[in-house]
């Protein structure tokens, strides 16, 4: 996994300053540190999904699940409401998800009550590529194709440099 992501895991981020430390936050940060910012979700990480709006205008596309369709680390996933969990869920993919599993890079995936405590700082985890208790997997967005190549390789050099 790469540094940017892997910095993250253990630490907590209150992007727009209100509701706590929410996985919507962590999804912002990240596109932020992509160099492609995304807009405010308005009430909910499902709500992001179902009207794209924080999408809109960005260099980022997007892509429905389908058997097939697998996402690429550093791409911005959503999984949909659970009885417990009306609100869905964004994380952002990281480094070995498959067509049987997930790997998250998340915040407040814990008890889901912003403290940025315990399971709500952010963290990583494998979960089912379709787990209902999780939430089922709706799809992602991704940065378009020549836009990605020129980030992943401007990262990869920063954050050589700053290792080296």
């Amino acid at each position: 996994m790469l540094a940017t992501l892997k910095n993250w895991i253990g630490k907590i981020v209150d992007y727009d300053k209100a509701y706590g430390y929410q996985c919507v936050d962590f999804a912002r940060q990240h596109a932020k540190d992509m160099w492609n910012p995304i807009g405010t979700f308005w009430g909910s990480a499902l709500t992001g999904w179902l009207t794209g709006k924080p999408f809109i205008g960005t260099k980022w596309e997007r892509v429905v699940n389908t058997v097939t369709a697998v996402p690429k680390e550093w791409d911005i996933v959503f999984l949909n409401k659970t009885p417990s969990n009306p609100y869905g869920h964004v994380a952002v993919a990281g480094e070995g998800c498959t067509g049987s599993k997930l790997v998250l890079i998340e915040q407040n995936a814990g008890t889901g009550n912003g403290d940025g405590k315990g399971g709500n700082k952010i963290t990583q985890r494998e979960i089912k590529y379709n787990d209902p208790k999780r939430g089922i997997f709706l799809g992602w967005y991704t940065l378009k194709s020549p836009l990605r190549k020129t980030t992943e390789n401007v990262l990869l050099k920063s954050n050589y440099e700053k290792e080296a």
